[in-house]
């Protein structure tokens, strides 16, 4: 028996009924049970690949060119981890001519860190399970890229909540192709640092408690951990166990506000996971940080990665 997307009318847009439909044996989970997230890779946008591309290469993190997109309008550039986690740079192929994707605008204001997906292995399940809870979801998009190599990689993905794709929740992606197509081994930079994967995106926020309350309602986890850094110029929320950090605009440091000001709530900062914090650090030579929720935090000079800012987390 198969259930018509019509059925959960009301929670998404009368043009995505018409999109696709679930399998009914898909249920949603009890809001009890956590519900779990894998990071699939973490996407920074750039109006311009080279300078980024170089500014990773400058602080030791050189990523590798990973090709054109399959709409031939954007490009992209990656740095693997072991863990099968990567850095996603993107960036328009001719910044003459429209891109066409839903974060065109971001790439056009230069804006860093602006989205991150998690990956999905029953992508109608997924959309189906939030879109029960009320909440907003797009239609699944088929989505390719050609690497240098001539490699195909393809792969459908989907949006949950409003605002660009991974500006807030993260969307979702189910690989139709091995994922090695797409993700790649740790790229040669990695090798013998320690770093084994993105750990954590800081997502930047209008309403802590609002946001706290989204992650809750989608994935059932506990209330977070929150502390107010000032330094960082934010007061932040972490789901412990998860990779997600919310951040809301706090202290006499401004940079948050006026980022979510110009871009809207999205990622502000991610943060590597070192398996030896001390080796790494010592490794990269990074500035030192306060600890947040008893973790250890450096960072990686944001002025060489134009205004970017990356961190690695230990502990």
């Amino acid at each position: 028996m198969r259930i018509k997307y019509e059925s959960v009318a009301g929670m998404i847009s009368a043009v995505l009924m018409a999109a696709f439909t679930f399998n009914s044996t898909a249920r949603p989970l009890p809001q009890s049970a956590p519900a779990p997230i894998k990071f699939d890779h973490a996407l920074i946008c750039v109006s311009d690949l080279a300078p980024m591309q170089q500014g990773l290469a400058d602080v030791g993190l050189a990523p590798d060119y990973g090709g054109h997109h399959g709409h031939a309008t954007t490009q992209m550039a990656q740095l693997g981890f072991p863990d099968g986690t990567y850095i996603g740079v993107e960036s328009p192929v001719d910044t003459s001519v429209e891109t066409g994707t839903p974060q065109s605008s971001l790439m056009k204001a230069n804006a860093g860190p602006c989205g991150w997906s998690a990956t999905s292995f029953d992508l109608k399940g997924d959309l189906y399970r939030v879109s029960r809870l009320g909440v907003a979801v797009g239609a699944p998009e088929p989505r390719s890229r050609t690497r240098p190599d001539g490699t195909l990689a393809e792969w459908r993905s989907a949006s949950l909540g409003p605002g660009a794709p991974g500006s807030n929740l993260p969307f979702l992606m189910e690989d139709k192709t091995p994922r090695s197509n797409r993700a790649p081994k740790a790229s040669s930079s990695i090798e013998g640092t320690t770093l084994t994967g993105v750990g954590i995106v800081v997502l930047g926020v209008q309403n802590l408690d609002e946001n706290i309350a989204l992650f809750q309602k989608v994935y059932g986890w506990p209330a977070p951990m929150v502390e107010d850094h000032p330094e960082f110029g934010a007061k932040l929320a972490y789901f412990a166990g998860t990779p997600v950090i919310l951040a809301a605009a706090s202290g006499p440091d401004p940079w948050v506000a006026e980022r979510i000001a110009r871009l809207g709530q999205c990622p502000i900062a991610f943060l590597l996971h070192a398996g030896d914090f001390r080796a790494a650090t010592k490794h990269f030579s990074l500035l030192s940080g306060k600890r947040w929720f008893n973790l250890d935090v450096s960072w990686f000079d944001a002025k060489k990665l134009h205004g970017v800012r990356l961190g690695v987390v230990g502990g």
